[in-house]
């Protein structure tokens, strides 16, 4: 299997793909477009080195920090792994493993800083809070992570999204030298988890009800309108940003119009006399259905105007509809479960045998730390 490589300046030759793989087009004009505008313009980064490599019928979109990115943990190993996830650890109160753990992330992070932790190359990563799924094998994985270490001889290597529930995986990195380390917990629903108690299935038929009931005006796949993008990106940044945490992606108003214009993501939206409070973005991704992003007025009470209920119930039913798995991704985990989310652990793949021993601790650090602590800390309330 050979490698085709997309440099920065190669977003017009990478759209002549989609002329010979139909099914992968909304993916292809978005990684051209990932190319053309970069993590400056889309996320509101550094401008950071960015390409894709096409292997086979996969486009792998790959992200270099160099060090100079340390806020949005997308892009930041030092960020996701110290300062977001001590944000996180914060919220599970009365828990001393939580505690604790809080308190070896900050000293391991200490350690790993002067070391380069923040130094990496990022793997299937498309600026998307949940990356695509990727179909590896075994032969191909080791042919991009040869090249990769080979190009960027100082940079740790990391695949996002690795999921390690599919028996071939596992294997499959570790014959490819990687480490696996534990990136997030994460939430998925189906139909048959719905069911599975009686508290679910009244409260998911209660969620139903508000669509037909809704005070909002709902509109499933709605166009964004021109200039809509940037009240889309105002109530997401009011969520996340605003409400959450300094540490989220800092998604423009630009994303939103690409994003939705080549068509990778669907759109709803809720209305209040005329005005866009709420919204949901959803991405197909091969038997899931991705729940991408969601805002809402958060000056608005969810309890007279429960928005974020009635964007996820939504989302639900377009993915039963579809008889997919509904991925919820993380967050409002006590929500999400009592509506059938199940959750497990999503990890990163790290490739650094070619790297000096000094620069392999960080990594290896974070694998022991999460790997003793999985089992201790208990993310429902995160």
């Amino acid at each position: 299997m050979s490698l085709s490589v997309f440099e920065q300046g190669d977003a017009e030759r990478m759209l002549v793909c989609a002329d010979t793989l139909p099914s992968k087009t909304s993916e292809i004009r978005y990684l051209s477009e990932f190319l053309r505008l970069g993590p400056k313009r889309l996320i509101e980064t550094s401008d950071l080195l960015r390409l894709v490599i096409r292997q086979g019928d996969e486009f792998i979109p790959v992200v270099v920090n160099d060090g100079s990115e340390s806020l949005c943990y997308l892009v930041s190993p030092e960020v996701h792994y110290v300062r977001y996830m001590q944000e996180e650890l914060a919220k599970i109160r009365k828990s001393p493993s939580a505690i604790a753990l809080s308190i070896a992330v900050g000293a391991m992070g200490r350690v790993a800083s002067p070391l380069g932790f923040n130094r990496f190359v990022s793997v299937n990563n498309w600026l998307l809070t949940t990356s695509q799924s990727i179909r590896w094998t075994r032969d191909g994985l080791g042919e991009l992570t040869a090249y990769l270490a080979r190009r960027f001889i100082d940079f740790p290597v990391v695949f996002r999204g690795v999921d390690l529930r599919r028996a071939e995986a596992r294997p499959m990195f570790e014959a490819a030298g990687c480490d696996l380390v534990i990136h997030r917990p994460v939430l998925e629903s189906n139909a048959s988890s719905v069911r599975a108690s009686r508290d679910r299935k009244r409260l998911f038929r209660g969620d139903q009800r508000l669509l037909e009931q809704s005070r909002f005006e709902l509109r499933i796949d709605a166009d964004l309108e021109p200039g809509e993008e940037r009240a889309i990106a105002r109530l997401y940044r009011q969520l996340y940003l605003e409400k959450h945490s300094r540490f989220n992606v800092r998604y423009t108003p630009e994303f939103f119009r690409r994003v939705l214009d080549v068509g990778l993501e669907r759109l709803v939206t809720a209305r209040l006399n005329g005005e866009l409070v709420g919204f949901i973005t959803t991405r197909n991704d091969g038997d899931r259905l991705i729940c991408a992003l969601v805002g809402y007025d958060v000056r608005l009470s969810q309890r007279e105007f429960p928005i974020y209920r009635t964007m996820m119930a939504a989302a639900l039913r377009m993915a039963l509809a579809e008889q997919k798995i509904c991925f919820l991704s993380t967050g409002n985990a006590t929500f999400k479960r009592q509506r059938g989310g199940m959750e497990w652990f999503e990890y990163e793949a790290v490739y650094q045998r070619h790297l000096r021993p000094h620069r392999r601790l960080p990594w290896w650090m974070f694998r022991k730390a999460f790997d003793r602590a999985k089992n201790r800390v208990d993310t429902g309330q995160i």
